[in-house]
């Protein structure tokens, strides 16, 4: 499997197991009495009139795009130049809870069958005492599973973002192309000079040389290196 495909079963992996944990949450705030917002119920009855079947398919479009979301998560840790990981993830899982909870304000006014979805005005308590922090914490544990899941790549460790060695490249290469131009402008009398080599030097180079090289020939053949 290519690097890409890995990642992407990676994050779609995590988007299920996110998914997962936050529709057990809220089932069991359900059945507590603490949760009354029905998932199934409000995104089937956006497709038909309530029914068994109707719920059915609304919990399958409730996994279908909590999975999806994962790759959301993915593109803004990108654009936001964060490494993927459970406490980046929390922060955009907390963002998110917030954009839900003005949706979930707004859908009795756009929801086609609100009745039928089960859908209350807005309040605090509209859907049982954890309506809002059964959304934050629902979407806060989505968001650092899916951002450990993304996180987690074998036999590697992230030290520094990928947008902060772009930015770092491009620090550099401004730095350089700005050394150029003040060569190029500066005057000849600062400018380095090439140094040119007088044959006298070159000849007693070559000189002392010769002679290195003769007394490395006598002391090999024994005979004396005379003073």
């Amino acid at each position: 499997m290519t690097r890409r495909g890995a990642e992407l079963v990676r994050v779609l992996t995590g988007g299920v197991v996110a998914t997962g944990t936050m529709t057990g949450l809220t089932l069991v705030s359900k059945t507590l009495g603490l949760f009354r917002l029905d998932f199934g119920r409000l995104l089937g009855t956006l497709l038909a009139p309530d029914s068994g079947r109707t719920r059915a398919v609304g919990w399958g479009l409730h996994a279908a795009n909590g999975t999806l979301f994962a790759l959301g998560y993915q593109l803004l840790f990108r654009k936001l130049g964060m490494w993927p990981g459970a406490q980046g993830g929390a922060l955009l899982g907390l963002a998110h809870a917030g954009a839900a909870l003005g949706v979930l304000a707004a859908l009795p006014s756009l929801h086609p069958r609100p009745r039928q979805a089960g859908l209350q005005e807005p309040g605090s308590f509209s859907y049982g005492p954890l309506t809002i922090p059964g959304m934050l914490l629902g979407h806060v544990l989505y968001g650092a599973i899916a951002g450990w899941a993304m996180g987690r790549e074998s036999g590697q460790k992230n030290v520094v973002s990928p947008a902060f060695l772009r930015w770092l490249q491009q620090q550099e290469e401004s730095e350089r192309a700005i050394w150029e131009e003040r060569l190029d402008t500066a005057p000849t009398r600062l400018r380095p000079r090439r140094v040119e080599h007088a044959p006298e030097i070159d000849d007693a180079d070559d000189a002392m040389r010769a002679d290195e090289a003769s007394a490395v020939a006598r002391l090999r053949g024994g005979a004396p290196i005379a003073a």
